[in-house]
């Protein structure tokens, strides 16, 4: 499929398999996670949230997505970029939105909740 919302573990460890192959995917992840209340090393055992996808020598594009300038016309370039690639290569590639949650540290984004 073209675009695959989510970098899912058990998915990416077919992807190189040669008698499993759709041509690669396009990843998002959309990582908002910027400022809450656990730090990376606590949390997780990488550096970024989309580092889980090295070992598989996928490429990570990382994009500001906080930016509220420049973030559309950004994001339309890297997945015009990504899209490419994939066509080019059939192979996956992986979009990493970091931003952040404006209104607090919970899913409804209520900061009274904080």
């Amino acid at each position: 499929s073209l675009l695959w919302i989510g970098a899912a573990y058990e998915s990416l460890t077919l992807c190189n398999l040669r008698k499993f192959s759709i041509g690669g995917s396009v990843h998002i992840i959309t990582n908002n996670q910027l400022g809450f209340t656990t730090h990376n090393q606590d949390g997780r055992s990488f550096e970024h949230s989309s580092d889980i996808v090295k070992s598989f020598g996928i490429p990570v594009i990382r994009i500001n997505a906080a930016d509220a300038n420049t973030t559309v016309d950004s994001l339309l370039k890297v997945c015009r970029f990504a899209i490419d690639y994939w066509r080019t290569y059939k192979k996956d590639i992986l979009i990493d939105m970091i931003g952040y949650r404006k209104h607090g540290h919970n899913e409804v984004d209520e900061p009274s909740f904080t």
